[in-house]
């Protein structure tokens, strides 16, 4: 007979002297949980043991354990982390003992895969997540087809998910962390990550796209061998692999889209399908326009189509009437006014086929009339502009230069006789800057190519630069400026270049007006440029005095000043926050005499706080404070658009979060979020993590009790139904890291418990608040700072849990060199009034931690990582000749390394004696260093 898990767990946690317990779980699933720690690893020894047991038990009692059984019942009570550990377990027992009775079965393969496919459907995953769980899924069909053949829905769902993953990388767009770990001293702070590169977007999604076409090569190689049907991959699977590598946009991609779309065809061919869902490159007839049509499903195209009757029978009556026998059947018209609908409909699907489909009409179309010469075929200046825009608001990385491209084509085809008058208008150039600005390929040549293009239509007699053209191409300078500092520069010299060309020539050239403004005010306000608040009070005056000249459209309005001040607070000084008051203040006066089109809102109130916020001089955050007092004080005046909200309350606290004034900053934060709450703020995750991370940096020691309570709150808030104040990974981490300087006994033991949350959160599908790297480098803190004897061990415990989670696809908890340094300064703080025996393992700790840092393929040791080791061995080990060695060796190497700080210095003096510090330096003033040390800081 077969028993079930839950019998075969019951028996051994009875007979296992481990602290296992069996904990039911939704439905009749059951899991493990082990008493003894609740960051026991599912790797642990005993654990392994315990499951072993449960086998060897049934068997003794004569019962045969279905292994399936015991997967699926962890993947339908939900734990699929849980099932794919102990599939690997079963796999590993089975090929390392050779014991069959833990061979897997093909349904528990596909049980887990399955499952794990499951998970990537969520549209909140990342999809650096969503790869991680493809990767660990497509492994497991690697070791099935070791034993098995794996189902052809297994390989399909794969392609379909690895083709998701490079979809839905943004190409463009950086991706950043909400905090990181800096240290100071063995202190930490939560500050914003530095952005990523788009590159490492591109190389994941060319990653992504490179798995998926392996996957279809394997299915089409088996389906080949074996004549299986259900080996076939699908019309969606070529669909989607040739639209994932359509967006890499390379000559790689090209090339194996064309090999792709050959096999499909031979394939399909071979097995007599047609693939009528795939878009066609080349049209051929009206028949292939229609397809299209088909192909968008848009009712609303169907309605605007002009339709015609064919095939209609009449006879006549007796009294000689006609009578209609047979309607016929309604066909699309051959016309352009229809092509031209059909292309404006692909324009603004915004399929990644769509520019390649519009093209493709407006070739046919080019064709048809040039053979016939029917004008009711003919394109005109709309057909040209609607293909232009096709490609424009296509997500294909080659649209800018393919929407370019057909201004060429109409030139060309201009040139040959084929279209005489049919000529580029205002409309197709702003069309290309659009493209252009909003490229994904280029970066900051996307810019550069849409002033190009302006250039290029300056030329043109036939067309005339309007604002559009001009502020198009400014707000494509404006986006990049995120990243290019010299991107302002440009936006400015082109604004400039306007400004003067119309002075002189009023009657050629097109006055900037606001909007143009606007765009160049937005490019500083985007740069990192410290002079770029400077600049832009220069461009705000200007607008000022050409506005008194007698032209209203470029009158400053509320955004010019908004952007202007947001350039100021990137200043992060006292002098360009009091600017920025200065500006709120004329703003409000200019109001008050009758301009409401400056008068400030929130946002304007909101920049400014944050103006200070950054200045971090003394004062600030109490400034900070009275303008959200002032802002209370305007709307019961009646100005409702300056109503404090969450944004206000999260700039304010954390104005003082970064104030020096560590000792009452948590208090007045949480005086103003009271004061929020009785006015009818709703406040959401955004404020709630400024608070506690105000907490966390206050030096009260209320704060860790404090901030706890903040969480309760949070959570139930969002169990009340109040979504926009769900608890997030920075809210939890915040929590733990104000735990970290609390003096209670207790703390680890919370912070852990905040931690298993977390986990078993994620682990339930929640991937918002999956633990990263700063979550369990805050943890490895409260543990470094408690006076727990056994806080070195229980450090590098969750080291190695954060390698174990980075190993099972949490990409986010690769351990930092600020984790390793953490668990250093632990192993530095054991007591010294502790047993020799307990300072020494502290030691060897301390050792293997230092070295797996030296030796890590992606980590290097920091400053830091040198200055606390040199405390390990000022602190743990005994003095003499070994004790120096081992100092001198530590020195040199943090020498050859050029990370020699003023800490490691510090550190240097008092882990050994004077004469070994002054042989060390060799004569080098500590204050004068020589570079080759300090070269990497």
């Amino acid at each position: 007979m077969k028993m079930s898990v839950k019998a075969v767990l019951a028996l051994v946690a009875v007979r296992s002297t481990h602290a296992f317990v069996v904990v039911p779980r939704t439905g009749s699933s059951f899991s493990l949980q082990c008493r003894r720690s609740s960051v026991c690893s599912s790797d642990c020894p005993a654990s392994v043991r315990y499951r072993r047991s449960a086998i060897a038990v049934a068997s003794s009692n004569g019962t045969d354990v279905d292994t399936s059984t015991v997967i699926n019942d962890l993947t339908s009570g939900g734990d699929v982390e849980q099932a794919e550990a102990e599939l690997r377990r079963m796999l590993r027992t089975y090929r390392v003992d050779g014991d069959m009775s833990f061979k897997p079965s093909p349904e528990a393969f596909e049980c887990v895969i399955l499952a794990l496919l499951r998970q990537s459907y969520d549209d909140g995953l990342s999809p650096v997540t969503i790869a991680s769980i493809a990767a660990r899924a497509e492994s497991l069909v690697d070791d099935m087809e070791l034993m098995y053949q794996p189902n052809g829905v297994l390989y399909r769902k794969l392609i379909n998910v690895w083709c998701a993953v490079a979809m839905r990388e943004d190409l463009d767009a950086p991706s950043t962390m909400q905090h990181q770990v800096e240290e100071v001293e063995g202190t930490a702070v939560m500050d914003d990550l530095h952005e990523d590169t788009r590159g490492k977007s591109f190389d994941r999604a060319k990653r992504a796209a490179r798995h998926s076409l392996e996957i279809l090569d394997r299915m089409e190689q088996l389906f080949i061998e074996t004549g299986n049907d259900d080996m076939m991959p699908g019309v969606t699977q070529y669909k989607n692999c040739i639209n994932a590598w359509k967006l890499l946009g390379s000559d790689e991609a090209d090339d194996v889209i064309r090999r792709v779309v050959e096999r499909r065809d031979k394939l399909f061919s071979r097995a007599g399908v047609v693939p009528n869902s795939t878009p066609k490159e080349r049209i051929h007839s009206h028949k292939d326009v229609l397809q299209v049509v088909r192909q968008l499903n848009s009712k609303d195209l169907s309605k605007r189509l002009v339709y015609r009757r064919y095939g209609r029978k009449v006879q006549k009556a007796a009294d000689g009437s006609e009578v209609v026998i047979d309607n016929g059947y309604p066909g699309v018209v051959t016309s352009t006014h229809n092509y031209n609908i059909i292309i404006d409909a692909l324009a603004k699907s915004g399929n990644p086929w769509a520019g390649l489909q519009a093209e493709a009409i407006l070739e046919y179309m080019v064709d048809q009339y040039q053979s016939s010469q029917n004008s009711y075929i003919k394109p005109n200046a709309i057909t040209v502009n609607s293909c232009i825009n096709a490609w424009a608001q296509s997500s294909t990385r080659d649209s800018a230069p393919r929407a370019e491209a057909i201004l060429d084509k109409v030139a060309a085809w201009r040139h040959d006789g084929k279209l005489k008058d049919v000529n580029a208008d205002a409309s197709s150039y702003n069309s290309i800057i659009k493209a252009w600005s909003l490229s994904r390929n280029g970066g900051g040549d996307a810019a550069r190519h849409a002033e190009r293009i302006l250039e290029r239509m300056e030329k043109d007699p036939r067309v005339t630069p309007d604002e559009i053209s001009y502020s198009s191409v400014l707000n494509a300078y404006a986006k990049h400026s995120v990243r290019d500092n010299r991107a302002a520069d440009k936006a400015e010299q082109l604004l400039l270049r306007m400004y003067q060309e119309h002075k002189s020539h009023p009657e050629k050239h097109v006055a900037p007006n606001v909007r143009c403004f606007n765009a160049a005010l937005d490019a500083h306000s985007n740069s990192r440029d410290r002079s770029s608040g400077r600049r832009a009070l220069k461009l705000l005056s200007l607008m000022e005095d050409m506005s008194k000249t007698g032209n209203s459209n470029i009158l400053p309005d509320v955004w010019s000043f908004n952007l202007a001040i947001k350039a100021l607070s990137k200043g992060g000084d006292r002098r360009s926050a009091r600017q920025a008051l200065e500006l709120l203040d004329r703003m409000e006066k200019w109001s008050m005499d009758g301009n409401e089109r400056i008068a400030p809102d929130n946002v304007t109130f909101n920049t400014v706080i944050n103006a200070f916020a950054r200045s971090r001089t003394k004062g600030s955050a109490e400034t900070a404070e009275e303008l959200y007092y002032r802002m209370k004080e305007l709307e019961k005046g009646g100005k409702s658009s300056v109503k404090p909200d969450a944004v206000t309350l999260a700039s304010v606290v954390n104005a003082w979060a970064i104030s020096d004034d560590t000792r009452s900053s948590g208090r007045r934060a949480i005086a103003i979020f009271e004061d929020a709450k009785e006015n009818g703020v709703i406040i959401d995750t955004v404020a709630y993590n400024a608070l506690l991370n105000c907490l966390a940096k206050s030096g009260s020691r209320q704060a860790p009790d404090r901030a706890e309570a903040v969480l309760r709150e949070m959570e139930y808030e969002y169990s009340r139904g109040n979504t926009n104040a769900k608890p997030d990974v920075i809210s939890y981490t915040s929590t733990i890291s104000a735990l970290a300087r609390s003096r209670d006994s207790m703390a680890p033991k919370r912070a852990m418990t905040i931690l298993a949350r977390m986990e078993a959160e994620a682990a339930g599908g929640d991937d918002k608040i999956r633990p990263n790297a700063f979550t369990y480098s805050a943890a490895i803190r409260v543990w470094a700072r408690s006076r727990d004897k056994n806080k070195a061990q229980q450090a590098q415990n969750l080291l190695n849990w954060m390698e174990e989670q980075y190993r099972r696809g949490n990409g986010s908890a690769r351990p930092t060199c600020t984790s390793y340094n953490l668990v250093l300064n632990a192993c530095a703080y054991t007591a010294a009034s502790e047993d020799t025996k307990t300072m020494e393992e502290a030691f060897k700790i301390a050792c293997l931690t230092f070295e797996e840092l030296r030796t890590s393929p992606y980590l290097k040791p920091s400053h830091m990582s040198y200055a606390n080791f040199l405390e390990v061995v000022g602190k743990l080990m005994p003095e003499g000749e070994l004790h120096d060695k081992l100092i001198d060796n530590i020195f040199r190497r943090s020498c050859r390394d050029g990370v020699v700080s003023n800490t490691v210095i510090r550190r240097l003096r008092g882990a050994g004696s004077s004469h070994l510090f002054k042989t060390l330096l060799d004569g080098e003033r500590v204050s004068n260093l020589p570079q080759a040390w300090t070269r990497n800081l």
